[in-house]
């Protein structure tokens, strides 16, 4: 599984041993708990996506860049719930394959939603529609931590991201 070195990391301060058994089926559990609280956020990104879009100018005074965000945005996603979908089968012999494709999906949607709001912050910095971006991202940002939480390295990458980038864009416009 992806997230075993983390659990690996855990076991090592335990003094008991587990039977490779009892490790794979907290892997199974681990995986099952975080996919089904994945499910929300592959609805909820895209209407946000189209919320910041739309309720600012950024659709239509962008329309290019938001068309790519937005095409970049739809194969993440796809790839992320084709890797939900994998990932609730019962016997899934291919979780080596699907527990990657489910991480990049899920850091591919961080980044996505990072240039947006970047690009947002750098071209509307001095309108109230910034505003309602920010808050979108305050929403996803929380909303990613409940769901992510039990695996910390895709908490972190994706935290690291989608508010990284935005203050990098903040520090680069400054007081202006």
């Amino acid at each position: 599984m992806f997230f075993e070195k983390e659990l690996r990391h855990h076991w090592k301060e335990q003094t008991t041993d587990f039977s490779p058994e009892i490790l794979q089926a907290i892997s199974n559990s681990a995986m099952a708990d975080i996919k089904n609280r994945n499910v929300a956020g592959a609805i909820i990104v895209p209407l946000a996506y189209l919320v910041g879009g739309f309720g600012t100018d950024y659709a239509s005074e962008r329309y290019i860049l938001y068309s790519i965000l937005g095409f970049v945005l739809f194969v993440a996603l796809a790839l992320r719930v084709l890797s939900i979908i994998a990932l609730s089968k019962r016997n899934l012999i291919e979780k080596h394959v699907w527990s990657p494709i489910f991480f990049w999906s899920n850091v591919s949607v961080a980044i996505v939603w990072a240039a947006f709001t970047s690009t947002a912050i750098i071209f509307y910095h001095n309108t109230l529609s910034i505003t309602l971006i920010i808050i979108l991202l305050a929403g996803i940002g929380g909303g990613s931590m409940a769901s992510y939480c039990i695996w910390k390295s895709l908490t972190y990458s994706y935290l690291i991201i989608i508010l990284g980038i935005p203050a990098i864009a903040e520090f680069y416009i400054g007081n202006q």
